[in-house]
């Protein structure tokens, strides 16, 4: 019961005394947590996932031992499918955001044949091999990772950038099981009423 409890107030963007994790939320450009980061810094682990012109790989820093996820995007590919500026606005984006509920940004580099961004790991996996093996979720827990989202949307609409790409599979769940969202590759900034 007072799990429950804890659950919607996060939900209804009322902390609970165990969870303020949405007050960490903050505007402006975000320093980089490893702004000068190269490969050859980094031991490759798995591939977590791959995409239309990359992959994410697990890997580990090798001075302190912390894990990432290396989201891994070839310059050749993302010039022929015209993804310039889709790359370039996800990483200013992701640059100037963080939130409890969204994948971070914690580095970004390239080299001659790739680009890279350094993103915390988050180790459940996607939301949606979860609610593949469900089948559906109960009432609850729908309601706990919508407002989830919905405190995700609340921030980014705060900072006048729009989404445009949410889908289970941009949905990633933590060890404690809460929702982030990430892939922010269609974001957008907009200064201006679009309606």
């Amino acid at each position: 019961r007072a799990v429950t409890l804890r659950l919607r107030a996060t939900c209804l963007g009322r902390p609970s005394p165990r969870n303020k994790a949405h007050r960490g939320a903050s505007r402006g450009a975000m320093p980089l947590d490893y702004p000068d980061l190269k490969l050859e810094q980094l031991e490759l682990k798995a591939t977590l996932g791959t995409g239309s012109f990359g992959r994410v790989r697990l890997v580990k820093v090798k001075n302190d031992g912390k894990y990432f996820a290396l989201k891994i995007l070839k310059k050749s590919e993302v010039i022929y499918l015209k993804q310039v500026e889709h790359v370039k606005t996800e990483k200013k984006i992701l640059e100037e955001i963080s939130h409890p509920y969204i994948v971070n940004l914690t580095g970004a580099f390239q080299d001659d044949k790739n680009l890279y961004l350094l993103l915390e790991y988050v180790i459940g996996g996607e939301f949606f091999s979860h609610l593949r093996k469900a089948g559906r979720f109960p009432n609850d827990t729908s309601v706990f990772y919508s407002g989830q989202v919905a405190l995700v949307f609340e921030h980014l609409h705060g900072l006048t950038i729009l989404y445009r790409d949410l889908k289970p599979e941009n949905l990633l769940l933590d060890k404690e099981g809460h929702c982030k969202v990430t892939d922010f590759g269609f974001a957008k900034k907009v200064d201006y009423r679009t309606w």
